[in-house]
């Protein structure tokens, strides 16, 4: 019967706008005349017509199929006993859900604090390393330059040591030459002697023979002598040749040593640079440091800062709690009571057992909280 009842209701809705546009297209042709801009007029109307009533019928349908809501009429205590159960569900996600959002925020600030923690200690130790307190990097910068310094020094002394070895070399075989000129003459000076004696023993006949013994020996060793001085100018002329050759050595090398010194020089310059723009470069690399330090230091305070303020959910979980529980006492009594009459006072006395934040108080008491006052206390 109801389906009949829908049936006829549709098409109601639909016969009516249709009728409504073929009557109205009839009586515009009655008066117009048969002409084509009367027939084009007529059956637009009547288009129109059949298009609302299309759409009419489909909204009836719609509504027809839509499930009903049954309409039910009961007493207070039947709609708390049925509602105060669904609050209760309802609040009670609500703060489950919470309190797994929070605690999952907690934990990645909790992880957070760590990490920044652990760079902070990162941080500490390389400051502490370049700025010691027996002045750490820059002390090794500074004590690696003296001692290169100090090879630089040594090359110099090396370098002027090989010259004057050069030209001691030099005065040597020069102060030998002058040795052996020496000696040659004071041996020509004895065979003269020894001439001149041999001539006086012979005018003096036997009397003169032992001189002429003394003159004798003075030539074997005036011959002893040239030959000595022969020998050893034979060895200068050695010593000399490899004076030349070590000269004409020295020399190449004092090319080179004046190469060598153009690069000392240029090393040295090259090493303070270097050790000058190291130490910029530390200097600089502290001062990063130190302020990475302090801002981590700040970000490290705020992330602390901000777990404190999460724990406003602690004193929501609180309230929700005491709120379901509320719920839950007051359907038992709303349950347990036909009458429906209570104790107010009583009951408010009872729920305010349970209270344990300051804004549970003040909404109790009627009076607006003000801003809520975060506890100190860190439960993560």
């Amino acid at each position: 019967m109801s389906l009949q009842n829908g049936t006829a209701t549709r098409f109601s809705y639909f016969s009516y706008p249709a009728g409504l546009g073929l009557a109205g297209s009839l009586l515009l042709l009655f008066f117009s005349g048969l002409t084509a801009l009367s027939l084009t007029c007529a059956l637009t109307f009547f288009s129109v017509a059949l298009a609302s009533g299309w759409r009419l019928s489909r909204l009836a349908h719609s509504r027809d199929n839509s499930p009903a809501i049954p309409h039910r009429t009961t007493g207070l205590r039947d709609i708390c006993l049925c509602t105060f159960p669904l609050w209760a569900r309802q609040i009670d996600t609500t703060r489950r859900a919470g309190n797994e959002a929070t605690l999952k925020l907690t934990q990645i600030f909790a992880v957070a604090v760590d990490d920044i923690q652990s760079a902070l200690s990162a941080s500490h130790n390389a400051v502490a390393e370049i700025s010691g307190k027996d002045g750490g990097i820059l002390a090794a910068i500074n004590s690696s330059e003296e001692a290169l310094l100090g090879v630089v020094e040594i090359l110099k002394t090396v370098q002027h040591s090989k010259k004057e070895l050069m030209a001691d070399v030099t005065n040597f075989a020069s102060d030998l030459r002058e040795m052996v000129n020496d000696v040659q003459h004071i041996a020509l000076q004895v065979r003269m002697l020894s001439f001149n004696a041999a001539i006086e023993a012979a005018h003096a006949g036997e009397h003169g023979a032992g001189f002429a013994v003394v003159a004798r020996e003075m030539r074997q060793l005036s011959d002893s002598s040239a030959e000595t001085s022969a020998g050893m100018a034979k060895r200068i002329e050695k010593i000399e040749a490899i004076d030349a050759s070590l000269s004409n050595i020295f020399q190449e090398e004092n090319k080179s040593f004046d190469t060598d010194a153009l690069f000392i020089t240029k090393a040295d310059t090259i090493v303070r640079d270097v050790m000058e723009h190291f130490k910029r470069l530390t200097v600089n690399l502290s001062r990063s440091v130190k302020i990475m330090e302090k801002a981590s230091d700040e970000i490290h305070g705020k992330i602390s800062a901000s777990m404190v303020e999460l724990q406003f959910q602690d004193r929501v979980s609180q309230i929700l709690t005491h709120v379901v529980s509320n719920m839950n006492s007051l359907r038992d009594e709303v349950e347990g009571k036909a009458d429906g009459e209570f104790d107010i006072d009583a009951w408010l006395r009872e729920m305010a057992q349970d209270f344990s934040t300051q804004e549970e108080f003040d909404n109790l008491r009627g009076a607006q909280a003000g801003n809520p006052k975060i506890s100190d206390t860190t439960f993560f």
